[in-house]
């Protein structure tokens, strides 16, 4: 089984119109605990070979993409039907901010 499956861990009530504050608690806590908070990660490497450098940051690219993906998805699943419109960007920060946006002003 992957390391990344949390769906069946969450014992949390998905997001809905009015437990942004609590649900958002949660799925942070799901987030670290399955080493996938940091969704977004700056690639920064001291690699004096522009050839090594550009190897690691290729590897360092698809990791993040993949990552990203998997946090998406996780999140995509703790939500209710009245949030989906807020998973339309793969950037995983700007759909945890517009949740907060769309959530804070209900």
């Amino acid at each position: 089984m992957s390391n990344f499956t949390m769906t069946c861990s969450s014992h949390f009530p998905k997001l809905n119109d009015k437990n942004y504050v609590k649900w958002a608690m949660c799925m942070e806590v799901e987030l670290v605990q399955h080493k996938l908070w940091d969704g977004i990660i700056k690639i920064t490497l001291n690699v004096q070979d522009p050839v090594v450098w550009q190897g690691e940051y290729e590897k360092q690219k698809k990791w993040s993409v993949q990552k990203m993906n998997k946090v998406r998805a996780e999140i995509i699943m703790q939500v209710k039907d009245g949030q989906f419109s807020c998973m339309q960007s793969c950037d995983t920060m700007e759909i945890w901010v517009t949740l907060e946006v769309q959530c804070s002003w209900r």
